[in-house]
């Protein structure tokens, strides 16, 4: 789903019982089918999407589920088979820059025979990986040249120079590390605890179990040193994370809602059409 920020509506839904200062109404809405799409990124006017299912970078088309744009080298054939479960896809201005998955694999579901040590960090434009022995690596992201990318099975985040192939962690934290994002020289990172009645994989946080938890941990990009989290009691999965700026109380209405219905956007001109009950009779 892509929604627009109109600040012009903020005023009429800013309630006491529920302030804001950002309000963000649906534009368009993609389907492509249980592809169990991940990370999603855009391209110019196109939605690209982790296409895990079918071990492919792939962008969300208007007529079909979806076009395939890129493919690991060692993935033989597009089919709907999780070969290597691929998960994360890292953008720079130049375009898709690094893809994460769980190993090089390219039988049906082979990724699970070697969950720990089998992740790999993939260069979009070679084909070649740049790292390799990671445990359910996901969120590549790229802040200024270096690639960062979360170990998720050790609860590490590490920072890779492409150049030289010198790798550094950064910070070891208590949680299944997935979603990333910075402000300035701060890091953002999403933990998740692990999933009840799951398959165990002797991942190295199963040894803390019972200590991990669901948030948002920041720390110093450079040191690692953990500023703080934000623990959320409700729910134990975070799969990703954005940072905006200039705004502390965001809405996003669902499709349908009061204020899609009222408020028109003319290329950033609003029309507000009447109530219902201030429609006239019919």
């Amino acid at each position: 789903m892509v929604f627009a920020e109109m600040p012009q509506v903020v005023a009429d839904l800013d309630r006491p019982e529920h302030r804001c200062d950002s309000v963000f109404l649906p534009r368009a809405v993609y389907m492509s089918g249980d592809i169990d799409g991940h990370d999603l990124c855009w391209q110019g006017p196109d939605l690209v999407v982790a296409n895990t299912r079918f071990s492919c970078l792939a962008r969300i088309a208007d007529r079909h589920g979806f076009e395939p744009v890129w493919q690991p080298r060692f993935v033989s054939a597009l089919a709907p088979d999780d070969r290597c479960h691929l998960n994360g896809l890292a953008v720079t201005e130049a375009g898709m820059a690094y893809a994460t998955a769980f190993g090089q694999t390219d039988a049906p579901d082979g990724w699970r025979d070697g969950v720990l040590g089998g992740g790999v960090v993939l260069d979009v434009a070679s084909g070649v990986p740049i790292m390799t022995g990671l445990t359910m690596p996901h969120s590549p992201r790229v802040f200024d040249g270096e690639v960062y990318v979360l170990d998720s099975g050790t609860g590490r985040v590490l920072a890779i120079d492409p150049r030289s192939g010198q790798t550094r962690a950064v910070s070891e934290l208590p949680g299944f590390v997935r979603g990333l994002d910075r402000l300035g020289d701060v890091l953002f990172v999403g933990l998740s605890k692990l999933r009840a009645g799951r398959r165990s994989w002797h991942l190295p946080i199963e040894a803390h179990g019972d200590r991990l938890i669901c948030g948002v941990a920041a720390i110093k990009r450079n040191s690692g040193l953990l500023i703080g989290w934000l623990e959320f009691m409700d729910f134990e999965e975070v799969f990703d994370l954005k940072v905006v700026t200039g705004t502390q109380n965001m809405v996003f209405e669902a499709p349908f809602g009061p204020a899609s219905a009222r408020y028109i956007d003319l290329q950033g001109r609003v029309f507000e059409t009447p109530r219902a009950d201030e429609s006239p009779q019919t």
